[in-house]
């Protein structure tokens, strides 16, 4: 048990070291965008929906290896599936907020993780071969997740991945779906003070 703690004690100290280092205090936004890979999960002979995501984050330091994080992203997420009448997806559309903490673990690397708050725009269902469908009202307004991602910044340039677990439902009881939302996105953006 010793040589674990001491060797945790090292792991734990070498990161500290080999860590990029902020000053407290500082404060950057980062304009970001890219693609979404979201599905739905518990929905028979579906596939992952290709989307976009753009928007910007703020980071504020508190310890020289730890920020913590905002974000305002509006984020194109949903699932295609396969019916009797032909192909379909769900097209649902977020503005989300990321609430985060991230860490430093080693010169330009980065791990994150937190909650997420995504208010719903738009909701729409698309049959191939009948239509499109409004399915807002049988949505629910807000969808929490949780965003866990690494990012790599070089020169101010951050690629960021980042998967979001759903947690809850994202349809209403009265639709018969139990479905939650199931996201990776990943982005590109440029990180300046302020």
């Amino acid at each position: 048990m010793r040589k674990i703690l001491i060797a945790a004690f090292i792991f734990i100290t070498s990161l500290n070291v080999m860590a990029q280092k902020k000053e407290v205090g500082t404060i950057e936004v980062q304009p970001k965008v890219g693609i979404t890979i979201a599905n739905l999960t518990d929905i028979a002979d579906n596939s992952s929906k290709i989307g976009m995501i753009a928007g910007a984050e703020f980071s504020y330091t508190v310890h020289p290896v730890v920020d913590i994080e905002a974000g305002l992203l509006y984020s194109m997420q949903g699932a295609k599936f396969d019916t009797e009448v032909g192909d379909g997806k769900f097209k649902l559309e977020y503005v989300n907020l990321p609430l985060m903490a991230s860490a430093s673990l080693v010169k330009g690397l980065r791990i994150r993780t937190g909650v997420q708050f995504g208010f719903l725009t738009r909701a729409k269902e698309s049959l191939h071969s009948v239509g499109n469908f409004d399915v807002k009202d049988i949505t629910k307004k807000v969808d929490i997740s949780i965003p866990l991602g690494l990012s790599y910044e070089y020169q101010d340039f951050v690629l960021d991945a980042r998967y979001n677990l759903g947690l809850n439902r994202t349809f209403k009881s009265e639709s018969g779906l139990k479905s939650k939302n199931s996201v990776f996105n990943i982005t590109l953006g440029y990180k300046f003070g302020i």
